[in-house]
């Protein structure tokens, strides 16, 4: 008996060194993912091109707010590949853009999606390009308006501490639960 309230209070107190850790790693994930420095802004034209962004120190983040004006009923396909100072493809990624307008029972509504984020962590120093390849409907390409890139240095990459923050959480939930049985006395 002796022996399984130690392994209790054993677990009880794991549990809590835990939610205390996965608190300080959210709050080191939070910490992380503020931005510094002011924002870059840089645009390209509704048929594409390429923007360059320079880092001047190692394991760089970059968070990108990409958006494009569309007018009602329009939209776009952005297919943005990341590449180094060699020209080489370091990865790519896609995203669909829209804005949505109409009449519905009397009562006008709107619904668009023109911008998107995304985080790169660049691990050397030097000038990389963000190469914009759009689709547009052929029927009405007027309705499409410029891309405008926004970058903005965050503090560093937050996914390891994030990572950390859930897993210890949900770590410290199930050894709460085996120590004191608190959902199984709620359900019964």
């Amino acid at each position: 008996m002796s022996q399984s309230i130690d392994n209790k209070k054993l677990l009880g107190n794991s549990a809590i060194l835990l939610f205390v850790f996965s608190f300080i790693c959210f709050l080191t994930s939070f910490f992380l993912n503020k931005t510094i420095g002011k924002p870059t802004i840089q645009r390209v034209e509704a048929t594409g091109g390429e923007v360059a962004i320079r880092t001047e120190t190692p394991n760089t983040v970059l968070r990108f707010d990409i958006s494009q004006q569309l007018l009602p009923n329009s939209w776009s396909y952005l297919y943005i590949t990341l590449e180094d100072t060699q020209r080489e493809e370091l990865c790519a990624f896609s995203e669909e853009l829209w804005a949505e307008a109409g009449i519905d029972q009397g009562y006008h509504w709107s619904e668009s999606k023109n911008t998107f984020t995304n985080k790169f962590s660049f691990s050397k120093p030097g000038v990389y390009y963000l190469v914009i390849e759009p689709e547009v409907p052929a029927v009405a390409p007027e309705k499409i308006g410029e891309i405008k890139i926004k970058s903005q240095e965050l503090r560093g990459s937050n996914v390891p501490h994030l990572s950390m923050a859930i897993i210890s959480l949900l770590l410290a939930i199930v050894l709460n639960e085996i120590a004191n049985l608190t959902l199984i006395r709620l359900i019964f």
